[in-house]
C-alpha cells in the first residue's frame, strides 16, 4: 500500500537526515588529514605492548573535520586506539559530538563507544547511541552502522525517532544513501496526536515523498483530527 506523506509525517521522515549527516561525518573520519586534533596527544606506552593489546593508545582526543573552510564536525573521545588489525581503529566513549551544517551546530552526538576500519570503508558506533538537534532527543539506537561499499547507513537494533510531536519506532533502520529512500523493518510503529501507523516495514522515499506500507499495515486516526494538506 502507498500513499502521499502529509506535511507532518514527512518531518518525522525527514529525521533520515540526520543519519544521511552522521554518514557524512563517518565519512570523513576516514580521512583524518582533513582533521585537527587540539593539543598534543598522551605519548603511546613506553613499554612494548602485550599479545592482543593495541599498539597505540590516545587519551582525550579532539578530532575536527572541515571542508571548503566551513567546520563539519566536531567530536572528543576519552580513548583512541589504533590496532594492527587491518588498520582498526577504536574509539572509547564518544562524551560530546557535534555535527556542523553551514558552519554552524545542527545536531549533538554521542556514544559508549565504536570502530573504524579502513580497508573495508566500515564504520559502526556502539551502546547508548543519542542523536539530538537544539537539546531535543531525535534519534536513539544502540548500534549504527556505515558499509561505504553499499552506501547503507544502518540501525540493527532497535531504535526510536521523535520530532515535531511525531515519533517512530521499529525493530531495524536502514537509510539507503543512494536512492534516498528509508526502511523501517519490524513491529513499525508511527503516531502523533492524529494517527497511529502499524506496519511490518515501511519504506520512504524522499524524493517523491510516498511511504510504502509493506505487509499487514493498519491506520488509526483519532476522532475529530484532520490531516494537514
Amino acid at each position: 500500500m502507498s500513499l502521499q506523506l502529509p506535511k507532518r509525517l514527512k518531518r518525522i521522515l525527514a529525521a533520515v537526515g540526520v543519519l544521511v549527516a552522521v554518514v557524512l561525518v563517518l565519512i570523513s573520519l576516514g580521512y583524518l588529514p582533513l582533521g585537527q586534533r587540539k593539543g598534543p596527544p598522551s605519548p603511546p606506552p613506553s613499554n612494548p605492548p602485550e599479545e592482543g593489546e593495541p599498539p597505540t593508545q590516545f587519551i582525550g582526543v579532539e578530532f575536527i573535520g572541515r571542508k571548503d573552510g566551513q567546520r563539519k564536525y566536531h567530536f572528543h573521545f576519552d580513548k583512541v586506539k589504533k590496532t594492527e588489525d587491518e588498520g582498526l581503529v577504536i574509539f572509547e566513549e564518544l562524551w560530546d559530538g557535534v555535527i556542523y551544517q553551514e558552519d554552524e551546530p545542527a545536531y549533538g552526538i554521542t556514544a559508549r563507544g565504536g570502530q573504524w576500519l579502513e580497508a573495508k570503508d566500515y564504520f559502526q558506533l556502539d551502546g547508548d547511541i543519542n542523536v539530538t538537534q537544539e537539546g531535543e532527543l531525535i534519534f536513539r539506537s544502540q548500534r549504527l552502522e556505515w558499509d561505504g561499499t553499499s552506501e547503507v547507513l544502518t540501525a540493527p537494533t532497535p531504535s526510536e525517532i521523535s520530532l515535531d510531536g511525531i515519533n517512530a519506532t521499529s525493530q531495524e533502520l536502514e537509510a539507503h544513501v543512494r536512492t534516498d529512500k528509508l526502511h523501517l523493518l519490524g513491529d513499525v510503529v508511527m503516531w502523533d496526536d492524529a494517527y497511529t501507523i502499524w506496519s511490518e516495514r515501511v519504506i520512504y522515499d524522499r524524493q517523491v515523498g510516498e511511504l510504502r506500507l509493506i505487509g499487514p499495515s493498519e491506520i488509526e486516526f483519532a476522532i475529530g483530527a484532520a490531516l494537514e494538506e
